[in-house]
């Protein structure tokens, strides 16, 4: 097993990499930059391979030869001598590197095209039937609630036709089914939310059983926490698996963490997908500020994958929305998210910059939830956007567009902040919506009814 990750001043983590191949012949797409024995911050360490290591390339570039081999690697994409026989048009790092947008694109027009399909599905087999609106709920008539299912379509297609197959891109798909089945059968059946949650943790633990995990954090003031102790270790059909308690337990609960806080900020119309767009497209950006370490390639394509599933849902989903994103498609995106703010391995802080608002908006839920006696899982409609429709009196679209656009702002914003500022920012975001709710709840004279209407 091997231990990758290093960090830029950021709150950073550094990828486990938990491979079987012990030939070395086959390069893991999502191998991450790693610390070098000396400790020394290395520009690339791809795994060679060895007992329980998974294959790579093998190599320790210093910096003129990364910038070798990334030209190499662009002009042979561009005039077509790399072996694009991975997919239908090549590996997902020749899509980007030649300008085409088709990670982004396909996976959009994909999901596009499926929903009407969907919303017809759901009407003609009487997924609506018997369904009831909630308390929390905000739309005035039933609508469906099946969103997740042409997202994840859209992801699955984009991942099998662009990205290169190994037992990581495997894993992440699995766990994304996995969240699939889970919210379709709560849209429909109305799950017990603590049934709900535990079934969270068999996706996140697919992406850990494919070897990925976080083995240390550089946490701000603190400096690098290592996680890689104590470790169990195993041999499963004649090869030697290990377990690393602490990387495995923090990367399960960062995921499930993020896929629920990421599915409370779906309950107003277009709200959603926006974020989960903007914040894919952050951390495609950042993949392309060190786009000389070749393994950010593969990120920066699922990334744009992700963001491209959802902008194809968006049309379906804006104000008056056809469709919702369902509880599937609130936890897909959360899921996908944590997932590439691992691998991207110094994204994390910046994911959590970026995510801001339902990242504060959550912590303030389950403090106001438990401290009133009430279970932190079982939902109401106490969240940041409905104090802005009850209480403030805004639109369904002016809330989602607000949405966008400080998801957006903060992405601008944590693209060139230190460890110490992004930490000062979300400080910032706290004070900031914990001041509003302080301010609505003692001193808000607002109706009720006017932010109802979407204009």
């Amino acid at each position: 097993m091997g231990d990758f990750g290093f960090g830029f001043g950021d709150i950073s983590v550094g990828v486990v990499d938990r491979g079987t191949n012990t030939t070395g012949n086959s390069a893991a797409i999502f191998s991450s930059v790693g610390r070098g024995a000396t400790g020394r911050e290395a520009d690339i360490v791809v795994d060679g391979g060895g007992a329980g290591r998974s294959g790579g390339l093998g190599f320790d570039f210093g910096n003129d030869d990364v910038g070798r081999a990334k030209n190499d690697y662009q002009n042979n994409c561009l005039d077509g001598s790399i072996d694009r026989s991975i997919g239908i048009f090549g590996s997902v790092e020749c899509v980007v590197e030649s300008g085409d947008m088709i990670a982004f694109f396909l996976p959009a027009v994909i999901s596009f095209l499926l929903t009407p399909v969907v919303i017809w599905g759901y009407k003609e087999l009487g997924a609506l039937r018997g369904k009831k609106r909630r308390d929390m709920d905000t739309h005035e008539k039933l609508v469906p609630r099946g969103g997740g299912i042409p997202i994840f379509i859209g992801i699955l297609a984009g991942a099998l036709i662009l990205m290169p197959i190994d037992q990581h891109l495997i894993g992440i798909l699995i766990g994304g089914m996995v969240g699939l089945a889970v919210g379709v059968a709560d849209d429909w059946l109305d799950l017990n939310p603590y049934l709900r949650l535990g079934l969270l943790f068999l996706a996140a633990g697919a992406v850990v059983a494919a070897g990925i995990g976080i083995a240390y954090i550089n946490l701000p003031f603190w400096g690098i926490v290592n996680l890689d102790q104590p470790r169990i270790n195993f041999w499963l059909f004649g090869e030697q698996k290990s377990i690393w308690v602490l990387s495995d337990l923090f990367a399960l609960v960062f995921i499930v963490g993020v896929m629920n806080f990421v599915n409370w900020s779906k309950g107003l119309d277009g709200q959603l997908p926006g974020i989960v767009v903007v914040a894919a497209l952050t951390i495609g950006a950042l993949s392309l500020r060190f786009s000389a370490d070749v393994t950010q390639w593969p990120v920066l394509g699922l990334a744009l994958i992700l963001a491209g599933a959802y902008a194809g849902f968006l049309p379906w989903n804006f104000y008056p929305q056809k469709i919702m994103p369902g509880y599937a498609g609130g936890i897909l995106g959360g899921y996908f998210l944590a997932v590439l703010a691992i691998l991207s391995t110094t994204k994390v802080g910046t994911l959590l910059v970026v995510l801001g608002v339902p990242l504060v908006d959550a912590g303030i839920i389950i403090g106001r939830r438990i401290l009133s006696g009430k279970s932190p899982v079982w939902g109401d409609r106490g969240h940041f956007h409905h104090y802005l429709l009850d209480r403030a009196g805004w639109s369904k679209k002016r809330i989602a567009l607000f949405y966008w656009a400080v998801t957006g702002l903060l992405g601008i914003v944590a693209l060139r902040l230190n460890s110490q500022q992004k930490l000062y920012t979300i400080l910032g975001v706290v004070l900031t919506i914990g001041g509003s709710y302080w301010w609505w709840k003692h001193f808000g004279r607002f109706s009720k009814l006017r932010g109802r209407n979407g204009g």
